[in-house]
């Protein structure tokens, strides 16, 4: 299922909580780009398969990066957003958009036993970019004991199933990233991977972050 973008707006909402706090259930099946994207923009030799292996690390690695930079989901996966009790105004804004479907929402009730909500209790809507949950008309949500983390929301998210699903501009960035990365490989110390984001592709991921949301 692919996902056009479009303008982000802000709301008055309730999101889960964010990126890096939203737990990965089932990861992305694909990346936003392949090795190959990597060597073809930059000018080094042609790698070896070993290096072909480290380059999809660092790919991997560079779109779980920019995923919680953003607070996005660039490829379909499998996410989890936690409250700890239903918003007063009833409304759930997913934390990872753009929204795919929910899969379910849970919550503890007055035994402490996790109940799953009906979905006949809350309509699923996507206002542009973004992924609501709220009420249906004359619903009311279920008693939940307020434990941290007692309501759970399980849902896919990402603008497809395909790298080609991926705004191009996005693929552009990592591919830049990427490649500097790996270029001048010997200079980065591991771990420092989000600091070391080239400028003129941190200008063109910033216009799709989903940080004003919140």
């Amino acid at each position: 299922m692919a996902i056009s973008p479009s303008t982000i707006t802000a709301a008055a909402v309730v999101t889960g909580t964010p990126p890096p706090g939203t737990p990965v259930i089932s990861p992305p099946a694909v990346e936003p780009i392949v090795a190959a994207d990597v060597v073809a923009h930059s000018r080094l030799p042609q790698p070896t398969p070993a290096e072909v292996t480290q380059i999809t690390r660092i790919i991997q690695a560079a779109r779980e990066a920019v995923e919680q930079r953003l607070w996005i989901s660039l490829i379909s996966q499998t996410r989890r957003d936690v409250l700890d009790d239903w918003p007063a105004n009833n409304i759930i804004e997913i934390s990872a958009p753009p929204l795919q479907s929910i899969t379910s929402i849970t919550y503890l009730d007055i035994d402490g036993t996790r109940q799953t909500l009906s979905p006949d209790v809350y309509d699923v809507v996507r206002s542009g970019f973004k992924g609501l949950v709220a009420l249906a008309f004359d619903q009311v949500f279920p008693f939940n004991r307020g434990d941290i983390a007692s309501i759970e929301v399980t849902y896919v998210a990402g603008y497809g199933d395909a790298a080609t699903d991926v705004p191009s501009t996005i693929q552009l960035a990592l591919v830049q990233w990427v490649a500097d990365r790996w270029e001048h490989r010997e200079e980065h110390i591991t771990g420092t991977i989000v600091s070391t984001i080239p400028q003129i592709a941190l200008a063109a991921l910033d216009q799709y972050s989903a940080r004003e949301l919140v």
